[in-house]
């Protein structure tokens, strides 16, 4: 590994992992709001949020073209990026692991703990992505503003802004003078290799809206449903069964095991056509005494599991998270016990932790589902309230919901006016925060 690859992963990666997106002095914050109003707003930017990223790039000098994932728990403190690629005609791996201020590379699989230079290159880079995503300079104090005038950016005017702080390095900003968003940002680093200072300039383009709830909203338009609060609890409710239905559906679980084989096909064809609805049903005929209903059972259940109403089911269950309308917890409380598959059942578990709580006090439905005869709804009650020990709230990989946010997929690293690394960002989940397992040593 060049000793130039390895001042890049120093520097120029860590621009994909902060979770945040995030007179002179008042003009040159007005600059930086107005980009962050343009980014979805502060309120939407500070959310604190572990992020997951897929991206892929090169690095010119090394001629090494790569994809890569990369991890930033919340607070930004554990950051990991590993790098996969051909160099030289061999296939390599590449990557850096940064814990609470200590860290390990990773080449080939073979771990080299990171010397205190190296370490101190790291801290002055995520100190200048940590400037670049915003949020902190309108929400932390010990930051100096001034502007820097104009200037052109790529063909297009841009207005700078000075960013100085105590023991850290300046970093220049520069907004597009039009839609305001960050466009470039430059600040002195050190070169790994002769170990002067050069002037280190990072090019953002490319934004793109982070929006998956429009694309839950397009789903459900597509399906013709409606999007409003009172519409998502509707269409939650006719995915359950009636006392009617459930009349229906019974003496068909029966049927799976009757002695002529025509009836049991009929029986399995006419389950599999009420979908979601024969779910709990089928559920319990797993432990059925008659075999070949627990067989047939079985089939049906991985049938109707890859149903196309789970992506539907799953838009409905992120925007009623989302929009929490009235009588949520009590429509998620009832659908619980007819979720398809465990994916459905988890985001019905996020959608009513999120609406366990109205306007500061408990909802009484959920308090009085840890009684409710099903074990499903009394664990998923006792999860919301804290009652399980706190294994839900510690629990990690939980989406999430970060929406409405304008993302720069694509950046440019120059280093001395030369340029050293094009990265472009091909996916990002957001999620609570992240396994202890994610920054284990190999």
């Amino acid at each position: 590994m060049s000793a130039w690859l390895q001042s890049s992963l120093a520097v120029g990666l860590w621009l994909t992992l902060v979770a945040h997106l995030p007179a002179q002095e008042e003009d040159a914050r007005a600059l930086v709001e107005k980009a962050v109003k343009a980014q979805g707003g502060l309120e939407k930017l500070s959310q604190k949020v572990a992020a997951q990223r897929k991206t892929k790039g090169v690095f010119h000098a090394d001629k090494f073209s790569f994809t890569g994932e990369s991890w930033s728990d919340v607070g930004g403190q554990r950051s990991k990026i590993i790098l996969q690629g051909e160099r030289d005609g061999r296939f390599t791996t590449v990557g850096l692991v940064i814990e609470n201020g200590k860290g390990f590379r990773i080449i080939d699989g073979q771990k080299y703990d990171l010397d205190p230079e190296y370490l101190d290159r790291l801290e002055k880079a995520r100190y200048a992505d940590k400037v670049s995503s915003l949020v902190t300079l309108l929400r932390d104090k010990g930051y100096k503003l001034s502007t820097l005038g104009e200037m052109q950016v790529k063909d297009a005017p841009a207005l700078g802004v000075k960013v100085v702080k105590e023991g850290q390095p300046d970093i220049h900003l520069y907004f597009d003078k039009k839609s305001g968003l960050l466009v470039k940002s430059a600040n002195k680093a050190k070169d790994f290799d002769s170990k002067e200072e050069v002037l280190q300039e990072v090019y953002y383009s490319n934004y793109q809206w982070f929006s998956p709830l429009a694309e839950d909203e397009k789903t459900l338009r597509a399906a013709k449903l409606e999007t409003t609060g009172d519409a998502l609890l509707k269409a939650l409710r006719q995915r359950m069964p009636t006392a009617e239905e459930l009349g229906k559906l019974y003496p068909l679980i029966e049927k799976l095991g009757h002695r002529v084989f025509s009836v049991r096909q009929n029986a399995s064809a006419e389950l599999a056509h009420w979908g979601a609805k024969a779910i709990p049903l089928l559920r319990e005929a797993l432990h059925h005494k008659d075999n070949e209903v627990v067989r047939r059972a079985g089939k049906l259940l991985e049938q109707i599991g890859q149903s196309p109403d789970v992506p539907l089911v799953s838009a409905l269950l992120r925007l009623t998270t989302a929009r929490r309308p009235a009588g949520a917890a009590a429509a998620l409380l009832e659908y619980l016990p007819y979720t398809p598959e465990e994916s459905v059942s988890k985001l019905v578990l996020e959608a009513l932790a999120a609406n366990a709580v109205r306007e500061g006090k408990i909802e009484k439905v959920v308090v009085q589902a840890l009684q409710d005869k099903s074990a499903k709804v009394r664990a998923a009650a006792e999860a919301v309230l804290g009652k399980d020990g706190g294994a839900f709230d510690k629990q990690a990989w939980r989406p999430a919901l970060v929406d409405g946010v304008l993302l720069s997929r694509t950046c440019h690293l120059f280093r001395a006016g030369q340029p050293q690394m094009d990265l472009e960002t091909l996916e990002v989940h957001y999620y609570n925060r992240l396994d202890n397992s994610v920054f284990a040593r190999p």
